[in-house]
């Protein structure tokens, strides 16, 4: 087996000469690399030393021959470039990174954080269309505190508009099976967005501060959230200025660990916060979802509740803070109804029950043999002992 070709190494050197082959490509002139050498060097000699650590730089940042570079031009199983795919991974941890500092500035200016106000939200939506875009029909905003629980509430039903072509089957059947919201003649629905942008800003911005607060909810639903903010804004006419769309996860481990706790792992946010316990408890959703008797997460403002009902169940007792109704909802014991023991009357073993009347209200009476039956049956036993004492 013949050796394996060692890959050149390329330098500053040899980036200049590729862009000079090439030159001398498009004029009309095919010169190999061999003989580019000599025709490069005194050229590269002349150029200055800054240009030259250009280059260099350049080279190390492509890694000709090296690494990654031979993925260079060649395509996915998608026939996507494999250089110009996207790792969701590292976009998320950079992003968690980010928020995470932004979290912590946010903590640091020597107030109290348990008396710190953090607004929970979620979005319901009737579908998700072919072009990754989504139809929303319930908004949602809590704001919380530790100290004090679920302060403040903002929910709405903004109209979703006319339903695009094809799309019909699918708000009908999410709206049946899921949030029970209808997608068409819903009284509830609310066409002016210009309204329900003013109101949600300033329910969460009431002081109409330079910088607006952070909005938390799940990473599973932060698509949905910040496209829904964005087509709102977009109808309303106005700028858009809640982009701050945190993890509710995240917030959660911030929590944990700024109080010196032992940090759970994501997984079990996820299970915290997927938790039922609150789900069919009343008063804990909107007024027509409360009718409707769907889950908490089914319903926006019932998401929200949830998100402070887990945060509240998990992380208070870390900094001290009692629990109340406002953190968590009692739930109601229905009043018991005892029933009295019923005495029965023990009969001794092999005393037969009297029969009971029949369907008539008359008691019951056993049929009588005939007189031929009696007979025969006689003779039948008569038989048998005969056959058992040797007679027959």
């Amino acid at each position: 087996m013949p050796p394996k070709k060692k890959k050149q190494q390329h330098n500053g050197f040899s980036l200049f000469m590729l862009e000079k082959q090439e030159e001398m490509r498009l004029k009309g002139r095919k010169v190999s690399m061999q003989d580019m050498v000599p025709i490069a060097h005194p050229e590269w000699k002349s150029l200055p030393a800054e240009v030259q650590k250009g280059y260099t730089a350049r080279a190390k940042e492509k890694k000709f021959g090296q690494g990654t570079s031979g993925y260079e031009g060649k395509l996915d199983c998608t026939g996507q470039l494999v250089t110009n795919r996207f790792s969701v991974v590292e976009y998320l941890e950079k992003r968690r990174r980010t928020e995470s500092a932004a979290l912590k500035d946010s903590w640091s200016t020597g107030q109290d954080i348990t008396h710190h106000r953090f607004y929970m939200i979620a979005v319901k939506t009737l579908c998700q269309l072919p072009d990754d875009t989504y139809l929303p029909c319930e908004l949602a905003c809590v704001e919380y505190t530790m100290s004090a629980g679920i302060t403040k509430r903002f929910h709405c039903f903004p109209a979703p508009g006319k339903l695009p072509l094809g799309c019909r089957y699918l708000c009908k059947r999410q709206g049946e099976d899921v949030h029970k919201i209808p997608a068409e003649w819903f009284d509830q629905y609310n066409h002016n967005y210009k309204e329900i942008w003013t109101d949600l800003i300033a329910f969460i911005n009431p002081q109409r501060q330079h910088v607006m607060p952070a909005l938390f909810c799940e990473l599973r639903c932060r698509e949905e959230v910040e496209y829904t903010l964005e087509w709102l804004a977009r109808n309303a006419g106005m700028s858009h200025s809640l982009r701050k769309v945190y993890e509710t996860e995240l917030l959660i481990l911030e929590l944990f660990r700024n109080a010196g706790e032992i940090v759970p792992s994501r997984g079990q946010v996820s299970s915290l916060l997927a938790s039922s316990a609150w789900d069919y408890i009343w008063d804990t959703r909107c007024a027509y979802h409360e009718e409707t008797e769907v889950t908490l997460e089914n319903c926006a403002l019932g998401t929200c509740n949830k998100y402070c009902y887990c945060l509240s169940d998990a992380v208070c007792a870390r900094y001290n803070v009692e629990l109340t109704p406002n953190h968590i909802p009692e739930a109601e014991t229905p009043d018991a109804i005892v029933y009295p023991a019923q005495q029965r009357e023990i009969r001794p073993q092999g005393q037969r029950t009297p029969p009971r009347g029949n369907s008539r209200g008359q008691s019951y009476t056993p049929p009588r043999m005939k007189d031929n039956d009696e007979d025969e049956r006689r003779d039948v036993n008569t038989a048998r002992e005969a056959q058992r004492y040797g007679v027959i």
